[in-house]
């Protein structure tokens, strides 16, 4: 149960998605990996740490591009396979809008893009009303780093 989410996790939401509350906020167990989602038709993610935000399909995603066909920014990868992931499983979600935010004092990308990943897995869970365990995502985004990323 989420009981006082970051300020700056609403306000980076707000600001992004400024005609949407969030309808999921989650706190990954363990992890200071904040999410704040909305219901929508694709995937856009905005991520507060790199001021920075991607859109994409499951389509696109499994082509690991952008809907604008670039590239995926490379902290969005661990995020769209885990999507791409979870939808090829039988996980029934349609799109959301997300902001994300660490309040981790590490600097290093490869962890900050796995815990993203991490809070993806569990927001879809969430969204899907899938139970999920903390060794079950973690399971989830090792597969994603092995089969997606790398």
């Amino acid at each position: 149960m989420i009981i006082n989410p970051p300020l700056h996790l609403l306000a980076a939401f707000e600001k992004t998605y400024p005609q949407s509350a969030p309808d999921w906020v989650i706190q990954l167990p363990d992890r200071e990996v904040w999410i704040a989602a909305a219901a929508h038709i694709d995937f856009m993610l905005y991520s507060a740490d790199h001021n920075a935000s991607t859109q994409f399909s499951y389509r696109s995603a499994k082509l690991k591009r952008t809907l604008l066909q670039r590239p995926l920014p490379s902290w969005s990868r661990y995020a769209a396979g885990t999507i791409v992931q979870l939808l090829d499983s039988g996980l029934e979600i349609s799109g959301f809008k997300a902001a994300v935010i660490s309040e981790s004092q590490s600097n290093l990308p490869a962890r900050y893009d796995h815990a993203v990943g991490l809070a993806i897995a569990a927001l879809c869970h969430q969204i899907g009303g899938r139970p999920y365990s903390p060794d079950a995502i973690l399971e989830i985004v090792e597969k994603t780093r092995r089969q997606y990323v790398e």
